[in-house]
């Protein structure tokens, strides 16, 4: 059976347009701080990749990676066990920049896990996969942990296709809610969380150089 998604709302995320009051430990008066949101769609251009033909050699003897749902692990991506040659690239697929998100959309394992990545070095990507290109760092960086931290709700409002594969609607995904915070909340939200990302980094290699 094929899920069918209604926008609603509730389906969209939650956002208050109002404003939040908070009550700081170390101060007795209420401060008022505005929580704002944006669409997905209003922060990112969404664009879809390509698979080159098979039947054509020289499209998969160059050096370009290609991302696939097989090939897309992890949270961050630079690399990928197959490759394809710039003409491959220009006949049948797309190449995300360094700092683009990918997330895959289509395919089975999308009901274990949604599987998103931070784009370290340009990568070419198939058709299950949709690119998410934010005009500067900082923003790009922050929607990027905001999916992370979306998994569920994206995961929640999963289609089925006709051959019993996830899928993810990309109108859902336009229309979802950000929570969308002044520039320096945002900023140092990222902050802390590249932080924590470099020190888990260090903390596996540290543990794969001890079991090696």
């Amino acid at each position: 059976m094929r899920k069918k998604w209604h926008a609603s709302p509730k389906s969209l995320g939650r956002c208050s347009k109002n404003p939040i009051a908070c009550k700081p430990r170390s101060k007795r008066t209420w401060r008022r701080s505005a929580l704002r949101c944006k669409t997905l769609g209003s922060i990112a251009n969404i664009s879809s990749g390509g698979t080159p033909s098979k039947r054509v050699e020289s499209f998969w003897e160059g050096d370009i990676p290609w991302v696939s749902a097989k090939t897309l692990h992890g949270e961050a991506v630079r690399d990928s066990s197959l490759h394809i040659s710039v003409e491959g690239l220009r006949q049948g697929s797309r190449l995300a920049s360094k700092g683009d998100i990918l997330v895959l959309t289509r395919g089975s394992g999308l009901f274990k896990m949604i599987p998103i990545a931070w784009v370290e070095s340009p990568v070419a990507f198939n058709q299950d996969v949709k690119c998410l290109s934010v005009s500067n760092y900082l923003d790009a960086r922050y929607l990027f942990y905001w999916l992370l931290s979306s998994r569920d709700f994206i995961s929640a409002n999963l289609e089925t296709t006709g051959i019993g594969a996830g899928k993810i609607d990309t109108q859902f995904l336009l229309e979802m809610k950000v929570a969308w915070p002044d520039r320096d909340i945002r900023e140092k939200i990222v902050n802390i969380l590249d932080a924590i990302t470099l020190k888990i980094g260090l903390n596996s290699r540290i543990n794969d150089h001890l079991a090696a």
